[in-house]
């Protein structure tokens, strides 16, 4: 299937990340703003909609909340309106969240340049190059653990 401009999605859109809505939808993530395509419906959130300018990636949680990982930082899509969990300035290095994944508790693992950050909704555990653990590029939950992929 291929979507585009009949579609409503902007000549100029370059696909940064998708996510499957778990209902037959799906999310993605463009330079242009987030759009779900949901059985022929397109709705599309911009800037001026509180999207981020810089989405990284994208994740449906285990309660199917779609998260999303910008260079804002830690944002969640809640009815039609974004809000803000985490700013750049609660990360270790600033630099916004490039993966997430959630855990069987519901925990959910941030993946930066510098680290992970376990955000349990209320407080946050991080994991730098100190602490063994380098930049993570790829999350991944399986089983009781969380798979770390970077660049060592």
């Amino acid at each position: 299937m291929t979507f585009g401009l009949p579609d409503g999605i902007p000549a100029s859109a370059r696909t940064i990340a998708f996510a499957d809505d778990g209902d037959g939808g799906i999310w993605f993530a463009s330079t242009e703003g987030l759009t779900h395509f949901d059985r022929g419906r397109v709705t599309t959130y911009t800037p001026a909609d509180g999207i981020p300018e810089q989405i990284h990636t994208l994740h449906l949680d285990r309660r199917d909340q779609l998260w999303l990982g910008s260079n804002d930082g830690l944002q969640r899509l809640e009815g039609n309106r974004i809000v803000t969990y985490l700013t750049t300035s609660q990360l270790p290095d600033g630099s916004g969240v490039q993966t997430i994944a959630d855990d069987d508790e519901g925990n959910l693992w941030l993946g930066a340049g510098s680290g992970v950050t376990i955000y349990d909704g209320s407080s946050l555990r991080t994991y730098t190059g100190d602490d063994g653990v380098p930049g993570a590029r790829a999350l991944a939950a399986a089983g009781e653990g969380v798979w770390i992929g970077g660049s060592q």
